[in-house]
């Protein structure tokens, strides 16, 4: 004769509302925060997104789980960035933080800082990748226009003294390293003080701002003013 009283069962029921409770409580937490989280195996397909990447991405879940997450980044980024995390997960390395530009739906770009670290299975075998990213395009636009301001003069839009120092240190640092020369050109308006005395200074801000134009408009893509 066997007497069973279901106190296994009844343990393992409790395991498994107390796991279920815990997924849920992760997956509540997963959704709430206000940054992308996603995982991507080792072919770079996205097995999971939150619905705050979704947003960030303006798609939806269906259109990103199961499709390669690179093509999300610009041309630029996809030979580099994406290859060489993916590499460095080949060799058990821990990608470092990266800053890149996210292609949406609409043609907008936004700038990621993103987090990447390595999700490992019971056997030690890399499974795929956790990737966690947040937008940062407000800072960085807040921090390149500071650097405007900081380097430009307001009336011309031309690089101030304070660039010129720097450009000329840098320049002089890559002319004795490479052996290469430089050249640097000093350009001044005729009789500009007798303008402004006679047509007043209104004019002479103007003058200013269309002869800085024409000199924009006469540089190559490495040169500056």
């Amino acid at each position: 004769m066997a007497i069973w009283t279901g106190c296994e069962d009844k343990e393992e029921s409790v395991k498994s509302e107390e796991l279920q409770k815990e997924r849920d409580f992760l997956n509540r937490l997963v959704e709430a925060t206000n940054a992308l989280i996603a995982i991507v195996d080792t072919v770079g397909m996205v097995t999971y997104i939150n619905e705050k990447g979704t947003r960030m991405l303006e798609r939806k879940k269906e259109e990103i789980v199961g499709k390669n997450w690179l093509k999300h980044l610009t041309p630029e980024e996809w030979a580099v960035y994406g290859h060489e995390v993916f590499k460095k997960l080949q060799r058990k390395q821990l990608p470092d933080c990266y800053i890149h530009t996210l292609s949406r739906q609409d043609g907008t770009q936004r700038i990621l800082s993103c987090n990447a670290f390595v999700l490992q299975e019971n056997k030690g075998d890399i499974a795929g990748l956790l990737c966690v990213a947040q937008d940062i395009t407000g800072i960085e636009g807040a921090k390149k226009e500071l650097r405007r301001l900081i380097y430009t003069d307001y009336l011309t839009g031309l690089y101030n003294t304070r660039y010129l120092y720097k450009k000329i240190e840098e320049e002089t640092q890559k002319s004795k390293r490479y052996k290469d020369a430089f050249s640097l050109l000093y350009v001044d308006i005729d009789n500009f003080k007798h303008h402004n005395d006679v047509y007043g200074h209104r004019s002479g801000d103007q003058l200013l701002q269309k002869f800085s134009e024409i000199l924009n408009s006469q540089l190559r893509e490495k040169d500056s003013a």
